[in-house]
């Protein structure tokens, strides 16, 4: 059972080219509460030598009502207001199976299919949905499936070396019905992710590098309706890589070091602004930090931290762009 409520006051400011910019002091209260049920059973095979079979179903179900109200505090007129009362049902059957042909050797294979329908039900809405302004309370249902299948195989080679390596195909789609609309397959995605994770360990030394690569491709009715527009809303790609490298060093029996490294890069834009406007990321973030953890007492651990980040972002031409460094410290007491 969660539940909140939020008060806020801010200036809005809107921009016009024959006026130019208007100021409107508003006031916005919100309140929200949800409840959650689950139900969830495994059934786990291991008749079969060196292997295992599971199946596993996952069921929940939830209620909540939100209510928002926007007010122009000068003149007390309500710009916004809405109170809905919405229902999520979630579905989730996956199989599986693992199998140990050597000591060092294992893989296993799985299958999920995952859906996730909402609902919603405006009882207040203070916008005429058959008009040019039908935000906020414009959707009634919105459904998610997922089809996903991936393999996985870890080979321990020597004493305190781990090589895991997993490959997952995903396909998705979103359909959406919003108020006075039929239903529409408002997204189609898909998804290739490839990760690996090599670690190896001794008595004073713990290494571990990452690797993540993600080829993600959607589509949106959007785009095949501009197709002969010029492409004013083209599909686009979530694609990313990502490296990360940590190691622990025990310097003593009550001391040790922490480093971490890591570089994301995605490249994802499209400059449509001939047509209508950029869409898309690209990004390059890179970073480390380096930390000493020192315990003091039984109870007590000291921590002193500095890291480096840089961040540059060609989306935004530059504007996001930032170097940082941070120098942190801590005292953990445990009582």
């Amino acid at each position: 059972d969660l539940s909140s409520h939020t008060d806020s006051e801010f200036l809005d400011t809107n921009y016009s080219s024959r006026s130019g910019p208007s100021e409107d002091e508003l006031a916005a209260s919100a309140s929200s509460s949800w409840n959650d049920y689950t139900a969830s059973g495994e059934l786990i095979y291991t008749g079969q030598e060196n292997a295992v079979y599971t199946a596993s179903l996952l069921y929940s179900s939830g209620d909540g009502d939100l209510s928002e109200e926007e007010v122009e505090m000068e003149t007390g007129s309500i710009d916004l207001s809405r109170a809905t009362d919405s229902g999520r049902e979630v579905l989730k059957l996956a199989l599986g199976a693992k199998f140990y042909p050597t000591s060092k050797t294992n893989y296993s294979l799985q299958f999920y299919h995952k859906e996730r329908n909402n609902d919603y039900l405006d009882n207040v809405d203070s916008t005429d949905n058959s008009g040019s302004n039908r935000y906020p309370a414009f959707l009634r249902d919105q459904d998610y499936t997922v089809d996903d299948i991936n393999a996985r195989v870890s080979y321990r080679p020597f004493q305190g070396a781990m090589f895991v390596t997993r490959v997952d195909y995903q396909q998705s789609t979103i359909d959406t019905r919003a108020d006075l609309l039929d239903f529409i397959q408002s997204m189609d995605t898909e998804t290739f992710i490839f990760s690996h994770i090599a670690s190896y360990a001794t008595d004073k030394i713990y290494t571990q590098l990452a690797f993540n690569l993600v080829d993600d491709n959607f589509t949106t009715p959007a785009a095949r309706l501009s197709e002969g527009l010029g492409g004013l809303y083209p599909n686009l790609e979530n694609d990313y890589y990502s490296i990360d490298l940590s190691t622990q060093f025990a310097i003593a029996k009550d001391a040790d070091i922490v480093a971490n490294i890591f570089y994301i890069k995605a490249d994802n834009y499209v400059d449509n602004s001939d047509v209508s406007m950029p869409y898309g990321s690209s990004f390059t973030e890179k970073g480390g930090t380096i930390t000493l953890n020192k315990k003091l007492k039984e109870n007590m651990i000291y921590s002193l931290q500095y890291g480096y980040f840089q961040n540059r972002d060609i989306a935004s031409g530059g504007f996001n762009d930032f170097d940082a460094s941070i120098l942190y410290s801590k005292i953990r007491y445990r009582f």
